[in-house]
């Protein structure tokens, strides 16, 4: 148990100097440092839901296609082995 407890208190000071260290030598104010975070996590919520749309779409449509009888099944490759690939 005092060997948890020392690792605990060891990894709670590695971390505040982390922190420490972190924001006296970051290149940003906090404010600018959080605007940005905000504005990157803005554009990556922004491209998940535009990805999310055009799934939908993507999906909608092959439903559509389905129940209408007129799905054309892409058939994939499939790799064979042959006595060449494997020596």
């Amino acid at each position: 148990m005092r060997k948890f407890l020392m690792f605990i208190s060891g990894l709670v000071t590695g971390i505040g100097f982390g922190v420490g260290t972190a924001t006296l030598i970051a290149p940003m104010s906090g404010q600018e440092l959080m605007d940005e975070a905000q504005r990157r996590l803005d554009a990556l919520r922004e491209e998940a839901r535009k990805a999310a749309e055009a799934r939908k779409v993507e999906l909608e449509t092959q439903l559509a296609d389905i129940t209408a009888g007129t799905v054309v099944f892409e058939q994939q490759e499939t790799k064979t082995p042959t006595a060449s690939s494997t020596i």
